[in-house]
Protein backbone atom coordinates (compact mmCIF):
# COMPACT_ATOMS: atom_id res chain seq x y z
CA UNK A 1 0.00 0.00 0.00
CA UNK A 2 2.63 2.48 0.66
CA UNK A 3 4.31 2.05 -2.76
CA UNK A 4 0.96 2.71 -4.23
CA UNK A 5 0.79 5.84 -2.31
CA UNK A 6 4.17 6.59 -2.91
CA UNK A 7 3.69 6.00 -6.58
CA UNK A 8 0.47 8.18 -7.12
CA UNK A 9 2.22 11.39 -4.85
CA UNK A 10 4.95 11.10 -7.55
CA UNK A 11 2.22 11.02 -10.26
CA UNK A 12 0.38 13.93 -9.01
CA UNK A 13 3.05 16.21 -8.10
CA UNK A 14 4.35 15.81 -12.25
CA UNK A 15 0.91 16.93 -13.49
CA UNK A 16 1.61 20.54 -12.98
CA UNK A 17 4.61 20.31 -15.23
CA UNK A 18 2.97 18.36 -17.71
CA UNK A 19 0.02 20.41 -18.02
CA UNK A 20 2.72 23.61 -18.23
CA UNK A 21 4.41 21.81 -21.26
CA UNK A 22 0.80 21.90 -23.19
CA UNK A 23 0.41 25.07 -22.52
CA UNK A 24 3.72 26.28 -23.36
CA UNK A 25 3.57 23.98 -26.48
CA UNK A 26 0.41 25.87 -27.48
CA UNK A 27 2.16 29.15 -27.68
CA UNK A 28 4.82 27.65 -29.78
CA UNK A 29 2.25 26.86 -32.18
CA UNK A 30 1.97 28.22 -35.63
CA UNK A 31 5.31 29.46 -37.98
CA UNK A 32 8.10 31.07 -36.70
CA UNK A 33 10.36 33.28 -39.18
CA UNK A 34 14.26 34.49 -38.56
CA UNK A 35 14.41 37.89 -38.31
CA UNK A 36 18.12 38.41 -39.64
CA UNK A 37 19.40 35.48 -41.84
CA UNK A 38 23.33 34.90 -42.22
CA UNK A 39 24.02 36.67 -45.97
CA UNK A 40 23.94 34.22 -48.60
CA UNK A 41 21.81 32.08 -46.88
CA UNK A 42 17.96 31.56 -46.89
CA UNK A 43 16.12 32.76 -43.82
CA UNK A 44 15.20 29.76 -41.22
CA UNK A 45 11.45 28.72 -40.87
CA UNK A 46 10.27 26.60 -38.01
CA UNK A 47 6.38 25.42 -37.97
CA UNK A 48 5.32 24.14 -34.62
CA UNK A 49 2.98 21.58 -34.01
CA UNK A 50 1.62 18.64 -32.02
CA UNK A 51 4.87 18.41 -29.97
CA UNK A 52 6.99 18.83 -32.93
CA UNK A 53 8.83 21.23 -34.82
CA UNK A 54 9.25 21.17 -38.66
CA UNK A 55 12.49 23.09 -39.80
CA UNK A 56 13.87 24.66 -42.53
CA UNK A 57 16.48 26.23 -43.96
CA UNK A 58 18.16 25.29 -40.65
CA UNK A 59 20.50 22.49 -39.86
CA UNK A 60 20.53 21.85 -43.41
CA UNK A 61 18.46 22.52 -47.10
CA UNK A 62 15.61 19.93 -46.56
CA UNK A 63 13.05 19.68 -44.16
CA UNK A 64 13.20 18.26 -41.34
CA UNK A 65 11.10 16.72 -38.72
CA UNK A 66 12.24 17.21 -34.90
CA UNK A 67 10.28 16.43 -31.66
CA UNK A 68 10.88 19.35 -28.89
CA UNK A 69 11.14 19.79 -25.38
CA UNK A 70 10.29 22.28 -23.06
CA UNK A 71 12.19 22.91 -19.57
CA UNK A 72 12.88 26.08 -17.17
CA UNK A 73 9.51 27.72 -17.31
CA UNK A 74 9.31 31.07 -15.27
CA UNK A 75 6.34 33.03 -15.91
CA UNK A 76 6.30 34.32 -19.44
CA UNK A 77 9.50 32.10 -20.42
CA UNK A 78 10.63 28.91 -21.08
CA UNK A 79 13.49 27.37 -22.67
CA UNK A 80 12.63 25.09 -25.92
CA UNK A 81 15.44 22.43 -27.56
CA UNK A 82 15.78 19.95 -29.86
CA UNK A 83 18.60 17.78 -31.84
CA UNK A 84 19.35 16.65 -35.08
CA UNK A 85 21.69 13.40 -35.82
CA UNK A 86 23.34 12.63 -39.02
CA UNK A 87 26.51 10.95 -40.78
CA UNK A 88 29.14 13.30 -41.96
CA UNK A 89 31.74 12.31 -43.91
CA UNK A 90 34.78 14.05 -43.18
CA UNK A 91 38.04 15.34 -45.30
CA UNK A 92 39.82 11.86 -44.60
CA UNK A 93 36.57 10.11 -45.84
CA UNK A 94 35.75 8.75 -42.71
CA UNK A 95 31.56 8.94 -41.88
CA UNK A 96 30.96 9.76 -38.23
CA UNK A 97 27.55 10.75 -36.26
CA UNK A 98 27.27 14.42 -36.59
CA UNK A 99 24.91 16.11 -33.96
CA UNK A 100 23.03 19.62 -34.16
CA UNK A 101 21.34 21.18 -31.11
CA UNK A 102 19.42 24.12 -30.85
CA UNK A 103 18.42 25.89 -27.40
CA UNK A 104 15.87 28.52 -28.07
CA UNK A 105 13.87 31.05 -24.99
CA UNK A 106 10.51 32.10 -25.59
CA UNK A 107 10.35 35.34 -24.64
CA UNK A 108 7.60 37.83 -24.38
CA UNK A 109 9.31 41.61 -25.29
CA UNK A 110 6.47 44.69 -25.68
CA UNK A 111 3.41 42.00 -26.07
CA UNK A 112 5.58 40.32 -28.85
CA UNK A 113 6.59 36.91 -28.45
CA UNK A 114 10.15 36.03 -29.21
CA UNK A 115 12.09 32.80 -29.70
CA UNK A 116 15.96 33.40 -29.54
CA UNK A 117 18.93 30.96 -29.56
CA UNK A 118 20.94 31.06 -27.10
CA UNK A 119 24.79 30.04 -27.86
CA UNK A 120 27.92 29.85 -25.05
CA UNK A 121 30.54 32.11 -26.42
CA UNK A 122 33.73 31.04 -24.87
CA UNK A 123 35.90 34.14 -25.46
CA UNK A 124 34.37 35.04 -21.85
CA UNK A 125 31.55 36.79 -22.85
CA UNK A 126 29.26 33.74 -22.12
CA UNK A 127 25.77 33.42 -22.59
CA UNK A 128 24.77 35.10 -26.52
CA UNK A 129 21.83 35.01 -28.49
CA UNK A 130 22.70 34.26 -31.88
CA UNK A 131 19.36 34.22 -34.11
CA UNK A 132 16.10 35.48 -33.72
CA UNK A 133 12.60 34.09 -34.76
CA UNK A 134 9.45 35.96 -34.59
CA UNK A 135 5.86 34.60 -35.78
CA UNK A 136 5.35 34.87 -39.20
CA UNK A 137 2.49 37.33 -38.01
CA UNK A 138 4.57 39.45 -35.93
CA UNK A 139 7.75 39.49 -38.72
CA UNK A 140 9.64 42.34 -38.85
CA UNK A 141 13.31 41.96 -40.94
CA UNK A 142 15.94 42.79 -39.17
CA UNK A 143 14.16 42.64 -35.21
CA UNK A 144 16.73 42.78 -32.32
CA UNK A 145 15.01 42.28 -28.86
CA UNK A 146 16.54 44.04 -26.38
CA UNK A 147 17.01 40.44 -24.53
CA UNK A 148 19.58 39.98 -27.50
CA UNK A 149 21.15 43.55 -27.55
CA UNK A 150 21.97 43.48 -23.90
CA UNK A 151 23.96 39.94 -23.27
CA UNK A 152 25.71 40.62 -26.81
CA UNK A 153 26.86 43.98 -26.00
CA UNK A 154 28.76 42.35 -22.71
CA UNK A 155 32.65 42.83 -23.84
CA UNK A 156 35.02 39.61 -23.43
CA UNK A 157 36.94 39.00 -20.49
CA UNK A 158 40.90 39.30 -21.61
CA UNK A 159 42.19 35.23 -21.67
CA UNK A 160 46.03 36.47 -20.80
CA UNK A 161 47.68 39.00 -18.17
CA UNK A 162 48.85 41.94 -19.86
CA UNK A 163 52.13 43.89 -18.67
Amino acid sequence: MKLFSLLTCCALAAAPACAGAGEAGARLEGVWMETAPLQGHPRGVMHFKDGKVRLENIFSSTPLELAYSIAGRSGEEFAVSFEHSRKVKRGNGRIVDSRDCMELRYHVEDGRPVLSEEVIELDGRGLLIWKEFLRREDFADGFESKLKRTLNASVPVPSAKED
